[in-house]
């Protein structure tokens, strides 16, 4: 290229080469993958970039980022637990973008036990775990032989059972459900009268019964003789 000012001086200058705006910096693509269970910290994120002039420069808006592997213009991180992360991406020439992400959890998997109770020397009771978390479908492993794979057992004597329930996931717990002693009440009906001799002239009497059970009495007749 020649030049001429204004005084008619010339120059020849080298070749100019004229770029064309840098695109961008994107995420062509981003992986990420939750946590197998609640509390775990297997969570990752893999990212690969596109635009902008490589090298990148990274920078991860958190301590707990595990392990960090980056292979050109592909980011892997792993070991992380549930939460929110941000990466900063430079280029060679200053260029910066920022990218935002959310590892998440399954809630955690709770149990509730519920039992009813059995008359000594019976199998009548009952056992029953409520789960709540974690990811259905639900396998349940009752500390019997041949557990059934069922929240309830029935027919049980006296006793403690331990239930271990397994997610969709492989995510475990346990709880332990005691089958009480029934010391409940039993009614009976009784058809039966009982004849009381009262002294002459009185007119007001009471009567204490002694019993090792508690009964009621439907009525009182007295009968002058």
């Amino acid at each position: 290229m020649q030049v001429t000012d204004q005084n008619g001086c010339t120059a020849l200058l080298d070749t100019v080469i004229v770029r064309q705006a840098n695109a961008p910096i994107q995420l062509q693509e981003s992986v990420i993958r939750s946590l197998t269970c609640f509390g775990t910290n297997d969570g990752s994120i893999r990212v690969q970039l596109q635009g902008g002039i490589p090298p990148y420069v990274l920078l991860w808006q958190s301590t707990d980022i595990g392990n960090n592997y980056i292979n050109g213009d592909t980011l892997f991180i792993d070991q992380l637990r549930s939460g929110n992360y941000q990466l900063l991406v430079t280029d060679s020439v200053a260029c910066r973008q920022t990218f935002n992400f959310n590892v998440t959890s399954p809630d955690a998997l709770e149990l509730t036990g519920n039992a009813t109770p059995s008359p000594k020397e019976q199998a009548l009771g009952t056992a029953q775990v409520v789960v709540k978390g974690g990811t259905a479908p639900y396998r349940y492993l009752w500390s019997i032989g041949n557990s059934p794979n069922t929240p309830r057992l029935n027919n049980l004597p006296i006793g403690v059972y331990t239930v271990t329930v397994t997610d969709v996931r492989g995510c475990t717990t346990s709880i332990s459900i005691e089958v009480k002693e029934d010391t409940g009440t039993a009614t009976r009906n009784m058809d039966t009268s009982l004849a009381f001799t009262l002294q002459p002239n009185q007119r007001m009497s009471w009567y204490i019964w002694y019993c090792p059970q508690i009964f009621r009495w439907r009525k009182f007749i007295y009968t002058p003789m």
